[in-house]
């Protein structure tokens, strides 16, 4: 059964998501040169995969972070939503290192 959830469900889910979020994405881009509403687009998208795939996480510590300080998050890839729950919990925005 859950994997015909997933062909019929979770699968198109994903892929409208990440269409309809890519798209607004690099609209916002044209208007918005800091790449914050880019952010706040990616962590919705990252909210909306983790909804499609029925997947709940549990975050432990985040409370412990300075929201002042600067952070590397790391994942070890062991699935295809890595991405989209650092983007959902990250709560930061992830800035690119200018050299």
């Amino acid at each position: 059964m859950s994997y015909l959830r997933s062909l019929l469900v979770t699968t198109p889910l994903i892929i409208l998501a990440t269409v309809v979020m890519g798209t607004l994405s690099m609209i916002a881009s044209l208007f918005d040169g800091t790449g914050n509403s880019q952010h706040r687009l990616a962590c919705i998208w990252g909210r909306m995969l983790l909804a499609a795939s029925f997947i709940r996480v549990r975050v432990e510590g985040i409370e412990k972070l300075d929201p002042n300080a600067p952070y590397v998050f790391v994942s070890n890839h062991r699935s295809y939503l890595d991405t989209a729950t650092l983007f959902r919990y990250s709560g930061k925005r992830i800035e690119k290192n200018r050299v």
